[in-house]
């Protein structure tokens, strides 16, 4: 199975030195609880640098409140708030979780967002994730690999952004974890046709 994992990293990087990009760097912190029962509370502060500015891309909070079903099954509803912009973030998920004895994790997202920026006509999208996840070394590391898809809504539009993802997850003590990542972002325009960039995230989580 580590060799799937492995596999699935050459192929980002090939993705990654077909063609000429450019590098994003996402940094995040985020604290979750959970409050009533199956019920869980997230914030995450996440600030975002492209390479070659001399200030920050784009820094927001995402706020947002999780309900699990059942070990299959959650939902949740979240709001992202811009510091920088004069826009805000609505989105509802519903992810399906299934598992085997390879794979310990195979995750489906399903996410609808509304983006609301002032003067500006709302923009809706439908957001699908596929994610995959190993745990080695005695569960320390968790190892992962997947695709997300964006479609525009009510606009003759189709497909315009996919990311190929793959990361590792270290959980430290305390409840406390890391979360390295490399995302290979394809938007594509009108005029230049599709276009790639990489993104390179690191992410802090603390639970309670």
């Amino acid at each position: 199975m580590k060799k799937v994992f492995f596999c699935l990293l050459i192929f980002l990087v090939y993705q990654n030195i077909k063609a000429q990009s450019a590098n994003e760097y996402w940094l995040s912190v985020a604290a979750e609880t959970k409050g009533i029962k199956d019920y869980a509370l997230r914030i995450e502060p996440q600030i975002r640098f492209e390479e070659g500015t001399s200030s920050y891309k784009s820094l927001f909070a995402d706020i947002e409140l999780k309900h699990s079903y059942n070990k299959i099954l959650s939902g949740d509803v979240g709001y992202r708030l811009y510091a920088n912009e004069k826009k805000r973030r609505f989105y509802a998920d519903v992810e399906l979780e299934f598992k085997t004895k390879l794979i310990d994790k195979f995750k489906n997202r399903f996410r609808f967002q509304n983006d609301h920026e002032i003067d500006k006509s709302d923009e809706q999208t439908f957001r699908y994730r596929f994610m995959i996840e190993k745990k080695v070394f005695k569960k320390k590391l968790e190892l992962s690999a997947g695709v997300e898809t964006f479609f525009p809504l009510f606009v003759q539009k189709s497909m315009d952004t996919y990311r190929w993802l793959g990361g590792v997850g270290v959980n430290l003590p305390h409840k406390q974890s890391l979360d390295l990542r490399y995302i290979v972002e394809n938007n594509k325009s009108k005029k230049q046709g599709w276009q790639h960039h990489n993104i390179f995230s690191l992410g802090y989580k603390y639970k309670w």
